[in-house]
């Protein structure tokens, strides 16, 4: 029995251990993308919509 593995299984992925680096780079990229605008008012939207958890809970 030939127990020679395919080329693919042989050698890991080498962004498999850079995850957490490659996860920062496109967060970071994502936000530089997101207009200022944008940015206001989803913090105005998170305040509201915390306090309105608070008052249900």
């Amino acid at each position: 029995m030939d127990l020679r593995l395919p080329y693919y299984m042989m050698y890991p992925i080498p962004y498999a251990f850079d995850e957490d680096k490659i996860q920062k780079r496109d967060r970071e990229y994502l936000q530089s993308m997101y207009p200022a605008t944008a940015k206001k008012i989803f913090h105005i939207y998170r305040k509201n919509a915390t306090a309105r958890n608070m008052k249900e809970a």
